[in-house]
């Protein structure tokens, strides 16, 4: 007796259709996938870029409004320190370098480095009695606040202010402050504050900023010579200065015969910091642009932001 079987299978036909349209499914599915995560590799590559951009800008910005500050002064300034023309503080607080091109440093080519001199606002620290006995004596504060060894500083009483380099700082509930020759880097020439600083009179840290792109693009802030990366990525810094009589120059220029465009009379920065994602992308297609006086660069396929702001130099001119 026959048994006929309810069960029925796929023909060969059937089967091939059947893998068809599951490799086309499968195939557009993967393809979404794949341009979903390089879109979404874009918008991280985009999204750390601007954060570089921004976080450079706003560190820069900073420094450039503060150039200049030296607190309460007077008219009356005594630069202790050795080399004063080249450790100048209060006259030449900012001071630029245009498209560097020495290939021996560690300094991107054509980039711009901008050196920025201010005082720490962040502490007053009071002097205390017993108070000077001459212009050279040591100077006692209740409490040295953040102030080490070697700091170079800024003493006033809005009178008189003097600069010079920290050589000793006590131990104990009084601090003495100690200001002698011989010691620490530049060092001081004189002891001689050539003032008595008695009462109302403050110290205050004094900052020596230097701003410069590095061969591997990464943006360095230098504080005394002790560089720091602040952001990486960062492919071209550009400087331009506004002086007081309205002109501009990509350099403040102390050699002018007609005395014009000097350093002193800085009132604002043009800032220009461009930033590019760390990895590139085949399907894209841009260029450094020209800014300032640097000129454009090659085709390549980086994406690209550049933030520009002008900051006025709040503290020069006063």
């Amino acid at each position: 007796m026959l048994i006929y079987s309810k069960q029925k299978g796929f023909t060969v036909v059937e089967l091939l259709v059947a893998m068809a349209i599951s490799a086309i499914v499968i195939t557009a599915i993967y393809s979404t996938y794949l341009s979903q995560n390089k879109s979404y590799a874009i918008q991280e590559e985009v999204a750390a870029m601007q954060q570089n951009c921004r976080v450079a800008m706003e560190m820069i910005t900073r420094d450039v409004r503060m150039a200049g500050y030296f607190g309460c002064k007077g008219d009356t300034i005594t630069n202790t320190l050795a080399g004063s023309s080249t450790n100048d503080y209060t006259s030449a607080p900012v001071v630029g370098v245009n498209n560097d091109a020495d290939g021996g440093n560690s300094i991107k080519d054509g980039t711009d480095q901008i050196f920025l001199k201010y005082a720490d606002t962040s502490e007053n620290i009071e002097v205390t009695a017993p108070f000077m006995s001459d212009t050279s004596a040591a100077i006692h504060v209740d409490d040295s606040g953040s102030l080490e060894v070697f700091d170079i500083v800024v003493i006033s009483d809005c009178n008189h202010t003097s600069i010079f380099q920290i050589t000793n700082i006590s131990t104990g509930a009084g601090k003495t402050i100690v200001h002698n020759t011989g010691v620490g880097s530049p060092g001081n020439t004189t002891k001689d504050l050539e003032h008595q600083f008695m009462g109302n009179s403050f110290i205050m840290k004094l900052h020596n900023i230097w701003y410069y792109v590095d061969t591997d693009n990464n943006l360095i802030r230098s504080d005394h010579g002790n560089p720091q990366p602040l952001a990486e990525n960062i492919e071209d810094l550009q400087f331009a200065y506004i002086f007081e009589d309205g002109e501009e120059a990509d350099i403040p220029d102390d050699t002018d015969a007609d005395d014009t465009n000097d350093a002193e009379d800085v009132r604002a920065v043009r800032i220009n910091v461009l930033a590019r994602t760390g990895k590139v992308d085949p399907a894209f297609t841009g260029r450094r642009p020209a800014i300032e006086d640097h000129a454009a660069g090659g085709t390549d396929h980086y994406r690209r932001r550049l933030l520009t702001s002008v900051i006025r130099v709040r503290n020069m001119g006063l």
